[in-house]
């Protein structure tokens, strides 16, 4: 079963100074039709983005009531010119800092890379000097059975070493937390 929201009848008799009125009225009507059919679809899609919540992506309903309600259509098209260089300025503005932050980033990009790679060397540099600790107490131990000199200096510096590592990586912890 149909509804029927509008009805639009055209009679025309070609050939007579009837027919441009009549083909007039004719077009005024159906611009008429459409015109209200398209306000009535813009206020119905404005009304359900206001009730999703999209209050301020509403630019459609907004050139709607500045057009067809404030009557502005004249006004704004006078003043398009300027309107449209300062949108570019603005276009042009973001560009611009969008540029320099990701050139800002970019320099920034060494120093973060420099620290990932010393958190990853360190453990390592660590796990390096406490095997050379080992080894040179093993040459200790063997120097003793043999019966020679045995070499102190290098297990203290090699000791040194070791604990400088953990400090090293005890205050980068630090320093991260704060």
């Amino acid at each position: 079963m149909s509804t029927s929201v509008g009805e639009i009848r055209i009679n025309l008799s070609a050939g007579t100074s009837q027919f441009v009125q009549d083909l007039e009225r004719a077009k005024a009507k159906v611009h008429e039709f459409g015109a209200h059919a398209t306000s009535e679809h813009k206020a119905a899609a404005a009304a359900g983005k206001l009730l999703e919540g999209q209050m301020f992506n509403n630019t459609r309903a907004m050139d709607s009531f500045l057009i067809s309600t404030l009557k502005l259509g004249p006004i704004v098209q006078a003043a398009f010119p300027v309107l449209g260089a300062l949108a570019f300025a603005g276009v042009i503005v973001e560009t611009g800092k969008k540029v320099y932050e990701f050139f800002e980033r970019l320099k920034e990009a060494p120093e973060k890379m420099a620290a990932a790679f010393r958190a990853l060397n360190e453990p390592l540099k660590l796990a390096n000097d406490e095997l050379r600790l080992t080894g040179d107490r093993l040459d200790q131990e063997i120097a003793k059975l043999e019966g020679k000199r045995q070499n102190n200096l290098a297990i203290a510096l090699d000791e040194a070493r070791v604990m400088m590592d953990k400090l090293s990586a005890s205050s980068d912890k630090a320093f991260d937390n704060i």
